[in-house]
């Protein structure tokens, strides 16, 4: 794997986004996978929609089609810890789920694909990528 897709890139892609999509099929999507926290946002965002059942559906058809990261590693932990502590530190605080989506792109040396760069950045040594923008 060489990428990890951010909440927003599988909601870009589920809503039907050809740049996403193209760039998925370009990538591979068995480089794809998403942080199991990426895919319990999904759900949280199906159970508070109108369309519950169909939402539902397509999260569960989007799981089973890339590879889910589930455990909580040390690294992943360390990375957590060593990230959450220098935004603390510069007075930048993000999300602690936004954390360890990114602990686990940085444990498993993966590139995090984002609409959200600018909050992202924050962290140092994260490697990023904007999937929405053609170039």
């Amino acid at each position: 794997m060489t990428h990890q897709w951010d909440t927003d890139t599988c909601i870009y892609y589920l809503n039907g986004n050809p740049v996403i999509a193209s760039k998925a099929v370009e990538c591979g999507v068995p480089n794809i996978c998403v942080a199991a926290i990426t895919i319990a946002e999904l759900f949280f965002g199906a159970y508070n929609s109108q369309r519950q059942e169909a939402n539902i559906a397509r999260v569960n058809e989007l799981a089973s089609q890339l590879t889910v990261l589930e455990t909580i590693t040390n690294p992943v932990a360390q990375a957590f810890g060593r990230n959450k502590a220098f935004l603390r530190q510069t007075g930048q605080l993000i999300s602690d789920f936004d954390i360890l989506i990114a602990s686990f792109a940085q444990a498993h040396d993966l590139t995090l694909v984002t609409n959200n760069i600018e909050h992202f950045q924050r962290i140092p040594n994260l490697r990023l990528e904007n999937w929405t923008v053609t170039s």
